[in-house]
């Protein structure tokens, strides 16, 4: 069933709703774009398509927010707890300067809890030394964490775009049709003009393989794989974008 058929089943409060909806995702996006571009020092000039892509991606600093947020409503909790600790064994001290007779017979159930409340503040020092490197570590690997949660199909889209805005630069430049439609004359014509090295020939190399890969056999990537094709693709698309103006 193709769109125009599963549009047409919508009703007029479905498609007022869906429009909506539309508009709200499209202005948050734009908005995430502009975000990105100002971190480029763009933003005054443009909002490009590279922008648009990234802006779709899991918000590091949401995910950073976040974390921070938990890491603190952990540490509030055990600085409560430590301040009772303290506050019980202040007492007790107290207690036994008020009563200024100490024997083990008679405060025996004191020397147990004073131990008891060591042991807590032991806990708590360390809890909190592990909770901190915990959130050291959680946040030095939030970047590449992040791709966790980008499917591998991220990488098959971005190569159609790649395709499309070639196609658009080689038809720009009058080359002719039967060239511009020819999968191998497209890639010929990237790898031509859009590579200055060998290693940015290896990147689109990889990158192809990699997407036929994905379509193909149904291969998975590594959040490493993911980050560095990814990134391969967006300065792709962005000298190509770039060429296109």
């Amino acid at each position: 069933m193709n769109n125009e058929n599963i549009n047409s089943k919508l009703t007029p409060s479905a498609k007022e709703a869906l429009n909506e909806l539309t508009e709200d995702f499209k202005e948050n996006l734009i908005e995430k774009a502009y975000t990105i571009a100002k971190e480029r020092n763009t933003a005054n000039r443009e909002i490009s398509l590279r922008d648009i892509l990234e802006a779709q991606q899991p918000s590091q600093n949401i995910i950073e927010k976040q974390k921070y947020t938990d890491y603190r409503r952990k540490r509030w909790t055990m600085l409560i707890s430590f301040s009772g600790a303290i506050y019980a064994i202040a007492g007790i001290l107290l207690y036994l300067f008020q009563n200024k007779k100490f024997s083990i017979e008679n405060d025996l159930g004191l020397i147990i809890a004073v131990i008891g409340i060591l042991l807590t503040l032991l806990a708590f020092i360390y809890g909190q030394l592990i909770n901190k490197r915990q959130y050291l570590y959680t946040t030095t690997t939030t970047t590449t964490n992040n791709f966790s949660e980008i499917d591998s199909f991220e990488i098959v889209k971005r190569w159609q775009i790649i395709e499309q805005l070639t196609v658009s630069v080689m038809k720009e430049k009058n080359i002719s049709d039967s060239k511009s439609n020819s999968v191998s004359q497209v890639i010929k014509y990237l790898t031509e003009n859009f590579t200055k090295s060998e290693v940015d020939y290896l990147n689109i190399k990889q990158l192809l393989q990699s997407r036929n890969k994905i379509l193909h056999e149904g291969y998975s990537l590594s959040d490493a794989e993911k980050k560095k094709y990814i990134e391969i693709a967006d300065n792709l698309i962005e000298k190509l974008e770039h060429a296109k103006k």
